[in-house]
């Protein structure tokens, strides 16, 4: 018997997170709603942000970065008659529209704003369906609870821990390795060679004055300047994937975690003025 695949979607199917997708895409539309997402969080958990972002925004799913080597093997498998659901902690209202794009799933369980399809609660819910009987495609440490409760493991885009992890439970029956974060890649994504510049402009004033200040005023500059363009990847996701030269930039691929430039851009922004304004009353 052919056990139902059950897909996950966030690392798995596509290489990012569709939360920070579409709160880029709100944030582009409408910044000054970032101040209602902590509210947002703070009343319903993770299942209400999620949707009160979801029913603002429209992803066009067809610019989303695909595991081209995993989507097609599961195409495969739904072509040979297999059933094939998708099961994600992205919201519900999102997670359809990428179905209705890639149009190889049975059904869709996400998110819907009260329940976070996350886990435990995605295992109890496809236990609910097919008690052990269903095979189950997942990437993070998160996933180790369904893969436990389930008859066959799929191990995509996975850290080394969390596939050694998935291999001691002894249900794996398919690997899929993803791309590797680069020291070239964090390069590109931080503009080092524009920091550089800032860097290398710094040593004559340094030099000629003997004072130190110069060269703290050039890091936190480098600083705004990293936040600056790791802000505008962002806000330009889907303008970048539609260009086929941009599509490739680390952020803009998947490469380099959607979750870490999120919250790396802001931080660097903040450092680089706190650290200006403070060497500027010094």
């Amino acid at each position: 018997m052919t056990l139902p695949l059950c897909v996950d979607l966030d690392g798995t199917l596509i290489h990012t997170d569709v939360l920070f997708e579409s709160a880029a895409l709100l944030l582009r539309r409408k910044p000054w709603l970032a101040f209602a997402m902590p509210l947002w969080l703070m009343k319903g958990g993770k299942a209400r942000m999620k949707r009160e972002i979801a029913s603002r925004v429209t992803l066009n799913a067809a610019l989303l970065p695909y595991n081209q080597e995993f989507a097609e093997w599961a195409t495969a498998e739904h072509d040979r008659g297999r059933t094939v659901i998708l099961a994600t902690a992205s919201d519900q209202l999102l997670a359809a529209a990428i179905a209705k794009h890639l149009p190889i799933f049975d059904s869709v369980i996400g998110s819907d704003g009260q329940t976070n399809q996350k886990g435990a609660s995605k295992l109890e819910t496809l236990s609910a369906l097919y008690g052990r009987e269903f095979a189950y495609a997942g990437n993070s440490s998160s996933d180790l609870a369904i893969w436990r409760g389930c008859d066959e493991a799929i191990v995509v885009n996975a850290s080394e821990s969390t596939t050694g992890a998935a291999r001691s439970l002894g249900t794996v029956t398919r690997e899929f390795p993803g791309p590797r974060l680069t020291y070239a890649m964090i390069r590109q994504v931080l503009r080092v060679r524009f920091c550089q510049v800032i860097l290398v402009a710094s040593i004559p004033p340094t030099l000629l004055t003997h004072n130190p200040r110069w060269a703290a005023i050039s890091l936190a500059a480098c600083c705004i300047v990293s936040g600056l363009f790791l802000t505008r990847d962002l806000l330009s996701l889907e303008q970048d994937r539609a260009d086929r030269r941009r599509a490739q930039f680390p952020v803009a691929s998947g490469t380099f975690p959607i979750s870490v430039a999120f919250f790396l851009a802001p931080a660097l922004l903040t450092g680089g003025v706190f650290g200006a304004l403070y060497l500027a009353r010094t």
